[in-house]
C-alpha cells in the first residue's frame, strides 16, 4: 500500500506540479527498486530548454521524503542532453522566489553523458556558445533555501568531466574555441586553445571603429593545477597554484593607417587592479612560444614585422586579493626569448598591482643583433635600411604611469643609416648622407652608456610603445 501511494504521489506531481515545465514520452516508477525513469524528457524553464534520451534517479528514500519532507538520492543519470541557454533580462522577482524554496535534496551523484550545450542570443538563431561534453560527473550535490541565494545554488563535494570541444564568440572580431579538455578536481587541461580573427586583414579594418590589434593565438596545451573558485560579494574569486601554457603561437596585426584609439591606455597593474574578478595565481609559467608583431605604417609596403622565438616566462604572484595588506607581494616576471630566432632576450619585469601609481621596474638585454633583424621591421615600415649590428643592448628603467627614468648601454660596429628610394630597392643616396649626418662621426664603432634618461609616457597609447620609447631614447641618445 505505501509503495502504491508513493508512486501515485510522484506521477501526479511530474504531471501537476510539473505542468508546463517538464513533459516526456514515459515515465517508469519502481518503487521496489527505488527507481524512476523518465524516456525522452524535455524541460522548458525562464526560455531555457532541455530534451534528452533518458533521465533516471535511482536509489530513492522514499522514507524521508514521505516523513520528513526530505530529498535523498543515489544518483542521477541524464543521456545525451541538447540544453539550449538563452539570454535574457535578470527577473526582479528572483530573489522572492529563492526565498521560498522549502526543499531539503541531497543527490550522491549527477552523472550527464554525451551531451551538447547552447548559450543563444534571446530571439535569435545566434549561438554565442557551443559545448560538446563527453561526461560530467559531481558528488554530494546539495540544494537547500541557503544555497539557492548564492551564485552557485548548490553545494557538492568532488567533480570531473571531459569536454570533446567549445567555441564561443570572444567579440566583433574574434572567435574562441579549444579541443578537448578534461578537470578533476581542480585540475584542468586545455588542448588547441585558440582565438581566431573573423576576418582576414584588409576586411578586418573595415570592422573596427579605431586602431585596434587582430589577435591569432593557437596554444597547444593549457593546464592549471588546484583551481578552487567562489563567489564573494558578487565578484568571482579564482586561486591557483600554477598555471602552464604550453607552445603558444601568437600572431598580432596593427594597421596604423586607422585613426587612433583616443581613450587612455590603462597599464596592466591597473588593469589588474581594477578587474571585477579577484585572481590569485601563485605561479604562471609559459613555455616554447613563439610571438610575431606586424605594423603596416605605410599603404605601399608590407608591414614592419618583429619576431619573438623560443619564449620562456616566469610569473610570480599574479594577485589582485588582499591589496591593502603591508606584504602584499609584487608581481615578478622573467622572460627569455630569441629575438628574430638569433638573438638572446632577457626580461625582468617588476610591479605592484595595489600601488595607484602603477610604480614599476623593468630591465633587459640583448646580445648581437644582425642588421637583417634590425631591417625586418625598419625597411617595410620606415622605408629605411640599417647597416652593420648591434654587438648589445642593456637597459634598466623604473617607472610609473607619467614617467620613467632609467640608464642605456649600447655596443654597436659600423653603424649606419640608409634612406631608401621609394620603391625600396635602392637607396637614396643625398638622404643617406643627411640622416648619417646625424649619427656620431666617433661613434660608427662605439660602447656607449647613457644614464639618467626620462621618458614620459603617452597615456593614449599601450604599455609596450612606452617601452619602445624608453629603449629608443637610449639609442637615439647614443648614435646622435
Amino acid at each position: 500500500m505505501l509503495g502504491f501511494y508513493a508512486e501515485q504521489q510522484i506521477k501526479k506531481s511530474f504531471d501537476e506540479d510539473l505542468s508546463g515545465i517538464l513533459t516526456y514520452e514515459e515515465l517508469d516508477v519502481s518503487v521496489v527498486n527505488r527507481r524512476i525513469t523518465l524516456t525522452r524528457p524535455e524541460i522548458n524553464y525562464a526560455e531555457n530548454n532541455m530534451e534528452a534520451s533518458e533521465i533516471s534517479v535511482d536509489g530513492i528514500n522514499y522514507y524521508q521524503y514521505l516523513v520528513n519532507k526530505k530529498i535523498r538520492i543515489g544518483i542521477i543519470e541524464i543521456t545525451d542532453p541538447e540544453i539550449i541557454l538563452r539570454d535574457k533580462e535578470e527577473d526582479s522577482a528572483t530573489g522572492d522566489s529563492e526565498s521560498e524554496f522549502e526543499e531539503d535534496i541531497v543527490v550522491n551523484s549527477v552523472e550527464i553523458k554525451n551531451g551538447t550545450l547552447l548559450k543563444t542570443e534571446n530571439d535569435t538563431a545566434t549561438t554565442d556558445m557551443f559545448l560538446s561534453l563527453r561526461n560530467f560527473r559531481i558528488t554530494d550535490v546539495s540544494v537547500n533555501a541557503e544555497a539557492m541565494k548564492k551564485k552557485i545554488p548548490f553545494g557538492y563535494d568532488t567533480y570531473n568531466f571531459e569536454v570533446d570541444s567549445l567555441r564561443m564568440e570572444l567579440n566583433d572580431q574574434h572567435n574562441f574555441s579549444t579541443g578537448a579538455f578534461s578537470g578533476d578536481n581542480g585540475n584542468f587541461s586545455i588542448d588547441d586553445l585558440r582565438i581566431i580573427p573573423k576576418y582576414d586583414k584588409v576586411e578586418f579594418q573595415r570592422h573596427i571603429p579605431y586602431e585596434k590589434d587582430r589577435f591569432e593565438l593557437l596554444i597547444k596545451n593549457v593546464s592549471l593545477k588546484d583551481l578552487s573558485w567562489i563567489f564573494e560579494n558578487d565578484s568571482l574569486r579564482l586561486e591557483s597554484s600554477l598555471l602552464i601554457v604550453n607552445r603558444g603561437d601568437l600572431e598580432v596585426y596593427r594597421n596604423k593607417l586607422i585613426r587612433d584609439d583616443p581613450r587612455i591606455k590603462t597599464l596592466y597593474s591597473e588593469k589588474l587592479r581594477n578587474m571585477p574578478v579577484k585572481v590569485d595565481i601563485n605561479e604562471i609559467q609559459v613555455k616554447n612560444t613563439k610571438i610575431v608583431y606586424q605594423e603596416k605604417i605605410n599603404e605601399d609596403r608590407p608591414p614592419g614585422e618583429v619576431e619573438f622565438y623560443e619564449v620562456d616566462a616566469e610569473i610570480q604572484d599574479l594577485t589582485n586579493i588582499g591589496m591593502g595588506q603591508e606584504d602584499f607581494p609584487k608581481t615578478k616576471i622573467t622572460a627569455n626569448a630569441l629575438f628574430h630566432n638569433e638573438t638572446p632576450l632577457q626580461i625582468n619585469w617588476e610591479f605592484d598591482i595595489s600601488s595607484k601609481t602603477d610604480a614599476f621596474t623593468i630591465s633587459g638585454n640583448l646580445e648581437k643583433v644582425s642588421e637583417g633583424a634590425i631591417n625586418s621591421f625598419l625597411r617595410p615600415a620606415m622605408n629605411v635600411e640599417a647597416r652593420g649590428g648591434i654587438e648589445s643592448l642593456y637597459f634598466t628603467y623604473s617607472g610609473n604611469d607619467d614617467a620613467a627614468q632609467g640608464d642605456v648601454r649600447i655596443v654597436y660596429t659600423d653603424f649606419k643609416v640608409n634612406v631608401l628610394k621609394d620603391d625600396g630597392t635602392e637607396k637614396s643616396s643625398f638622404w643617406s648622407a643627411v640622416a648619417n649626418l646625424f649619427i656620431s662621426n666617433d661613434a660608427v664603432n662605439d660602447d656607449v652608456e647613457n644614464n639618467d634618461l626620462e621618458v614620459t609616457r603617452d597615456k593614449n597609447k599601450s604599455f609596450w610603445n612606452y617601452l619602445w620609447l624608453m629603449v629608443r631614447e637610449g639609442a637615439l641618445a647614443s648614435f646622435i
